[in-house]
């Protein structure tokens, strides 16, 4: 099976930093998540679960959760630079949350997860970053939210702490807390320009050149909130085939975007394949129905229709021939530049015009039938 993400994981070198808002607040918002019992934090349901009952607004619960994650999951030293791959995201959070270990994907992943469970706006963001005005060679993750109508971004990965000398060590902050999108680009580039969450993107050379800023003279425009709710309801190959084009768009200066432009390419063939199945088991499927009609059909006939009206008979023939055409419309959802796809595609065609062929020799009978008076019909079948 097609991996949707693979993601080699970054080490992080962290600051400390205080709370951004009242500090009462924010002590005894941290004091009460702190505090959950053992019990509710062994899934991802309880946890959820228990921030819910006891935080209100949407900062408080993203405070919480960023809480809890930070203070309780260690980095995973081991898996820092191994090939991670998520099939089952519900096991992978359970054995996070068992371990208490993690990479930045499995801190994005439980961060975003507990953030939609809590029916926050959320996303997970791909991306490179720099630290120490170098840019780091692998890739990493971290969360955006909407917090009413505002983008925040938040990276509980930095939160955590830091790692020196192969080790880590646990020291949660909140510098990396809700920060404004204009401050992150500093130092998390994501490779789609869409998640920096502005008007005027700028381009990964430029997070290489230090320029964060570009002005309206640039022409780059960029309506973000517009594309994110323009692609809420669309399905997955035209999401994947637009952020690929703008990924590509905003330019190649290293081996970690070549990576993501293979794993979106990896991606859409995966939902490419996904749907070429679904649309032929769904294609032969109406021919199963409409064989299954047509043999009910001809079984009457041969019975010489016996126990059964006109109107049902007229009913059985028209839907073989209705599921053959849905058969035909389903086929033709089917592009692919695979030979022995299309010729799977060709074959089935072929079988439903072959049986179309013989619903209409059935159709030409049956209106003699029903046009022949009753008295002379039997005389039909010895013809």
């Amino acid at each position: 099976m097609i991996s949707l993400r693979k993601i080699l994981m970054t080490f992080v070198l962290l600051c400390f930093a205080v709370l951004s808002f009242g500090q009462n607040n924010a002590l005894e918002n941290k004091s009460i998540i702190l505090s959950i019992p053992d019990e509710k934090t062994q899934s991802v349901n309880s946890l959820s679960k228990y921030i819910e009952e006891n935080f209100e607004t949407d900062s408080e619960k993203l405070n919480a959760i960023y809480t809890w994650i930070t203070y309780n999951i260690s980095y995973d030293i081991k898996n820092l630079r191994e090939d991670i791959f998520f099939d089952d995201m519900e096991k992978v959070l359970s054995d996070v949350l068992k371990n208490k270990k993690g990479v930045c994907m499995h801190y994005s992943l439980l961060f975003d997860t507990l953030a939609k469970k809590s029916e926050i706006e959320s996303y997970i963001v791909f991306g490179y970053t720099k630290q120490n005005d170098t840019i780091m060679n692998l890739p990493h993750a971290w969360n955006i939210c909407r917090i009413d109508s505002t983008w925040k971004v938040f990276d509980a990965t930095w939160g955590a702490g830091y790692i020196m000398n192969d080790k880590f060590f646990k020291d949660a902050n909140y510098k990396y807390f809700s920060i404004d999108p204009g401050d992150m680009i500093k130092t998390h580039m994501p490779y789609d320009p869409l998640w920096q969450l502005s008007f005027y993107p700028i381009t990964n050379q430029e997070f290489y050149n230090d320029i964060y800023l570009v002005g309206k003279d640039s022409k780059r425009f960029f309506n973000y909130n517009d594309t994110i709710e323009f692609y809420k309801n669309k399905d997955n190959i035209e999401i994947l085939k637009a952020r690929y084009r703008r990924v590509e768009g905003n330019g190649i200066v290293n081996s970690m975007i070549i990576e993501e432009l293979t794993i979106i390419d990896n991606e859409i063939l995966h939902y490419e394949t996904v749907n070429i199945t679904n649309y032929y088991n769904k294609a032969v499927e109406e021919i199963n129905k409409a064989a299954n009609n047509l043999n009910i059909f001809i079984d009457y006939r041969n019975k010489q229709f016996q126990n059964i009206n006109d109107e049902d008979l007229i009913k059985i023939i028209n839907s073989s021939k209705n599921h053959c055409v849905n058969a035909e419309l389903i086929l033709d959802n089917i592009q692919s530049d695979d030979k022995n796809i299309m010729s799977s595609v060709s074959d089935l065609k072929k079988f439903i015009i072959d049986m179309k062929n013989n619903i209409l020799e059935q159709k030409k009978f049956l209106n003699k039938y029903v046009t022949t008076p009753e008295y002379r019909r039997k005389q039909l079948f010895y013809r």
